[in-house]
């Protein structure tokens, strides 16, 4: 475990290949998040290692096995690497009934927790051994408590620790390890503390700390639409409680990255107002927000459907979106840390909303990260516009001011 970029999964893998030849059993383990990822970051290091070692190997895609062909004195014997990908609480199914000798796990930090214990059980032959590769997350994470904090599985022998830092990835040159560096810095201190410096770090406090007012905040005064390459909009509904609209303008910058700016808000807070609005009164407001404006979409959660369709029917062109919070947040984080994302002084309830985004303490005992669900209107309406596409040409647009 340790930082980003330190050459822990390339030492882990050769650990685990070594066990694998010298053992006397055929059938191991080897999981990721994903069965790409897994070929991606693990099945391609093993098969270049097998050949610097002169040993012969397949990758068979549909059956997701890595069959490694070992030289036994009287034969070849074929030892089989089943690969599995666990994704969610299902993948648990995925791993019923399989004994092996060895698992490999890439970022077990990754994996829901059902999944992470079954496929610890599956090792229970004499001598079966486990590796885990992982970047630190929260302490109170299952890996951490249960088995990174455990003394006396460390003490006995069961369990061993290898900490790893940039300095121990040798084919690293410094501009990079210092560009890892402020890259992650700019991402927070949270980041910083777990990806460069290793440590398991709690995610307390607020979300965006990266967020600088002074510095992601403009005068909404000066913005033309004919300056950006593309405008969106993103919605988040909330029938009893808020409904918000943000207008957001793109422009790609020379290494064709996506720059945002929040360019205005619209809010309707049904509670503080005491009225709900309808689907066609939505639509009527929609049409006041996004008069004379050259948008190209409108980004709607999947679960507002009946606005999506009220929406098309008054002629807007939406695209219905399955948003994932963290994926979300990171981008933003990532946006503010680059200073890709920018929003107007006048979009009060945004700003409000991007400084009061805090983590939730219950989730983070249980070793969950994910926002608390208060106030996050504005930010998810946020997300949604920046989204899910990349729009790589500009689309001609009439000139217009607001």
């Amino acid at each position: 475990m340790g930082a980003v970029r330190s050459g822990k999964t390339v030492i882990t893998c050769l650990a685990f290949l070594l066990f694998v030849l010298e053992s006397d059993y055929t059938d191991f383990l080897l999981t990721a998040k994903t069965r790409d990822t897994a070929y991606r970051n693990v099945v391609k290091p093993l098969m270049l290692m097998c050949g610097t070692l002169g040993v012969g190997c397949k990758y068979g895609k549909v059956d997701g096995i890595l069959s490694v062909f070992v030289d036994g004195g009287e034969g070849v014997v074929v030892k089989e690497i089943h690969i599995i990908g666990l994704t969610d609480e299902k993948s648990v199914e995925r791993l019923q009934g399989m004994t092996a000798a060895a698992w490999l796990g890439d970022e077990v930090t990754t994996y829901p927790l059902s999944a992470l214990e079954m496929a610890y059980s599956r090792c229970s032959l004499p001598g079966s051994r486990i590796f885990w590769t992982m970047n630190p997350s929260t302490p109170y994470h299952p890996v951490y408590t249960d088995y990174v904090c455990d003394v006396e599985a460390l003490r006995g022998g069961r369990f061993g620790l290898w900490e790893f830092g940039l300095d121990d990835n040798l084919t690293l040159v410094d501009e990079i390890k210092e560009d890892l560096r402020v890259h992650y810095k700019k991402k927070g201190s949270i980041f910083y503390d777990r990806y460069i410096l290793g440590r398991w770090v709690v995610a307390e406090g607020a979300v965006f700390q990266n967020f600088d007012e002074g510095r992601h905040t403009l005068d909404g005064g000066g913005f033309r639409f004919k300056d950006f390459d593309n405008i969106r909009v993103g919605v988040d509904y909330g029938t009893a409680s808020q409904t918000v609209f943000v207008l957001t303008g793109v422009v790609l910058d020379d290494d064709g990255d996506e720059c945002f700016t929040v360019l205005k808000e619209w809010v309707w807070d049904a509670e503080d107002r005491g009225v709900q609005l309808t689907d066609s009164q939505l639509v009527g407001y929609m049409g006041e927000f996004l008069s004379g404006v050259p948008y190209s979409v409108i980004h709607v959660p999947h679960d507002a459907r009946n606005l999506q369709n009220s929406l098309e029917e008054a002629g807007f062109d939406c695209k219905m979106i399955n948003p994932d919070v963290n994926l979300g947040v990171q981008k933003m984080r990532d946006l503010f840390g680059d200073d890709r994302l920018l929003l107007n002084k006048d979009c009060v309830t945004c700003i409000g909303s991007i400084q009061s985004y805090v983590w939730d303490p219950k989730a983070l005992l249980k070793g969950v990260e994910k926002p608390l669900k208060v106030n996050d209107h504005a930010v998810d309406a946020i997300r949604y516009s920046i989204g899910v596409e990349s729009y790589s040409q500009p689309f001609v647009m009439s000139a217009g001011y607001w």
